[in-house]
């Protein structure tokens, strides 16, 4: 036949009768209370920090997951948040100028460091510390589907669910969003990234 392939390998055995039914989605916590502020929780950074190289050059560090873990509320307790970086560029302020502040350096301040880096590798010492700390910061949700390039962003944007009085995190095809656009991907999943990290002895 013409798609014979030499070397061509069988597939692997699968046990049909115990077939992985892959991982459960979990909705991410609140980002705000019912008074429509942006609730703080507390989340352990990995105890294994990786490297990235951002698109503009600048040193960025891996911080995936970060697990929610000591919070009030158990029921949030061990949701992890994904895919976060930190960044040592300063982030633009509204007129377009640098700020004085980072990403990188805001989880810093949030798990306590006193050290004023300002080399990569002053930033690699200091992030060899904070391993494994828990840090306060608030969350924000995002869903998004690579594929069609639907993407809805913030907690407020999401429609509240009649029969439960809350926040949808499961979007479906038809679903009509708070500013009037309706959900055109088959199915979409609301997932929490941090929105701010804290610094707790910032007065």
């Amino acid at each position: 036949m013409a798609n014979d392939q030499i070397g061509l390998r069988e597939p692997d055995q699968v046990d049909w009768d115990n077939y992985a039914a892959g991982g459960k989605y979990v909705a991410p916590p609140p980002a705000k209370d019912q008074n429509g502020n942006y609730i703080t929780y507390t989340g352990q950074l990995p105890t294994t920090i990786g490297q990235d190289v951002t698109d503009e050059g600048y040193r960025s560090f891996i911080l995936d997951p970060i697990k929610l873990v000591k919070n009030p509320d158990p029921a949030v307790n061990g949701y992890e948040i994904r895919f976060t970086r930190a960044s040592v560029k300063k982030f633009n302020g509204k007129d377009g100028k640098p700020v004085e502040a980072s990403m990188a350096g805001n989880v810093l301040r949030s798990a306590g460091v006193v050290a004023k880096p300002q080399t990569n590798k002053d930033y690699e010492a200091a992030f060899n510390l904070v391993r494994g700390r828990v840090v306060p910061f608030t969350v924000e949700w995002r869903a998004a589907n690579k594929d069609t390039g639907e993407e809805i962003v913030g907690f407020d944007n999401f429609p509240i669910d009649p029969t439960t009085g809350k926040r949808k995190a499961i979007l479906r095809a038809g679903d009509t969003l708070p500013d009037g656009r309706v959900v055109k991907s088959e199915v979409l999943f609301a997932n929490a990234r941090v929105r701010y990290y804290q610094d707790p002895n910032r007065k």
